[in-house]
């Protein structure tokens, strides 16, 4: 007889799980260990010395399986069509801004800056007096923050549609991945 062999590596809590999934395909578990490695070292940052602690700890799972078994051909195609299954969906496009977000933004903008251009205009000059009365700039800027306030919700109620829509599609897209992956599995048994 002629085995192939496979070594997996899992956390703890998926063992059990990844034991049932690759029986499935035909593989025999051969032996389970557990590896826990922990190490300390010291670690020097600015004036500081710290201890740091890396642990390492998994599972660590061995499988066989028998090359000229019944139906061994099509559970090698089953298997590879289960590591090939994939979530694939089209993303819809969020960035469109609207245009009334965009005329409010550049309105926004200039109004907003205007304040800051019009002082640095002030000192350039070296007259010390500022074009428009420094209350009015004030009240314009406020004006154009307002704006570039009411754009940014603007854009962001645009997207958040597309955004809602991405996520049905993926959480869609996932389902369908699970269930695909599923009856590979239940085929695969099936063969047993």
């Amino acid at each position: 007889m002629a085995y192939e062999s496979k070594s997996i590596q899992v956390s703890a809590s998926e063992e059990n799980e990844t034991i049932e999934l690759w029986e499935a395909f035909g593989w025999e578990l051969k032996s389970s260990q557990e590896i826990f490695n922990q190490s300390n070292r010291l670690e020097t940052r600015g004036d500081d010395l710290y201890n740091v602690t890396t642990t390492t700890h998994y599972v660590k799972l061995v499988f066989n399986r028998n090359t000229e078994m019944e139906n061994y051909a099509r559970l090698v195609e089953l298997e590879r069509n289960f590591n090939n299954v994939r979530v694939s969906y089209t993303e819809v496009d969020d960035t469109g801004i609207p245009t009334k977000a965009k005329v409010l933004m550049g309105i926004g903008m200039v109004l907003f800056f205007q304040l800051f251009f019009d002082l640095l205009s002030c000192v350039a000059c070296g007259t010390g007096k500022a074009i428009i009365p420094l209350g009015v700039s004030l009240i314009i800027a406020v004006i154009g923050g307002v704006l570039l306030l009411v754009s940014g919700v603007m854009i962001d109620k645009a997207q958040n549609p597309a955004k809602s829509e991405n996520a049905r599609r993926r959480e869609e897209a996932e389902r369908k991945a699970i269930r695909e992956k599923n009856d590979i599995i239940r085929e695969a048994k099936s063969l047993h």
